[in-house]
């Protein structure tokens, strides 16, 4: 299966990828190959698609991450190099046990989610999910920060119907809410109207202690920035390399 990470040269940001892949290569069950759509990392010698930072001006400056991010995925789309499925995860995500492609197809959701509009990510998650209305789709947020397992005949189908890139909106919560019923999906951890589910997804809020961290008992992990400090650090390096 290809694990395809999106990447842009900053600070740390070269570390957080290098955990990334390699949690995946320890706990991925299965042979992942591993592909990096944007710039390559000095100490990657893997397979690497180059693809400049999008460099538009249709947006506001906090829009264009979100822009690049698009343009990426719509290169991945089209791309010979790229299979037909693939899976799209982010470098700050790391795998902490053994996971199969079977649990990463089940769409996972986050039902504590609020629609507000205090960020460009809460904008965003606003506009999409008026998009999906108008396509009478549901409006489950899938914004985790989980890895997504992606068809690409189904993102070009999606591309057109959203009409991209002409639209900004999280390509993650449409493709999600377009091709699976709501009553498919399952929240991404703990405990929802009373019922307890898998714990898939551990998200920090706020830094941890190495024994916190070393309690962690779900299949993934991803932090706010503010929880990538030298512990953090530490113990990601020491797990994974």
């Amino acid at each position: 299966m290809q694990f395809v990470w999106f990447h842009i040269t900053g600070p740390d940001h070269s570390a957080e990828l290098r955990f990334s892949i390699k949690s995946v290569e320890n706990n991925f069950v299965g042979v992942p190959r591993i592909t990096i759509v944007g710039d390559k990392p000095q100490w990657f010698d893997g397979h690497c698609i180059p693809m400049k930072q999008f460099k538009g001006i249709r947006d506001h400056m906090a829009r264009m991450p979100y822009r690049d991010t698009q343009s990426k995925i719509m290169k991945c789309a089209v791309s010979d190099e790229i299979d037909e499925e693939f899976v799209w995860i982010m470098d700050d995500c790391y795998m902490m046990k053994p996971t199969t492609i079977k649990e990463l197809r089940i769409p996972r959701y986050d039902p504590w989610y609020r629609v507000n509009t205090k960020t460009t990510w809460h904008q965003l998650i606003r506009h999409t999910f008026a998009a999906l209305q108008k396509h009478g789709r549901p409006n489950l947020q899938y914004g985790t920060h989980l890895p997504h397992v992606f068809s690409k005949t189904k993102l070009r189908a999606m591309f057109e119907t959203y009409q991209f890139p002409g639209s900004l909106l999280l390509f993650e919560i449409l493709y999600q809410n377009s091709y699976h019923a709501e009553d498919e999906a399952v929240p991404y951890g703990e405990t929802w109207q009373g019922v307890k589910y898998q714990q898939f997804l551990k998200r920090l809020l706020r830094p941890a202690t190495r024994q916190q961290l070393d309690a962690i008992d779900a299949n993934f992990l991803n932090y706010q920035s503010k929880c990538w400090n030298s512990t953090m650090k530490l113990w990601l390096q020491q797990r994974f390399e």
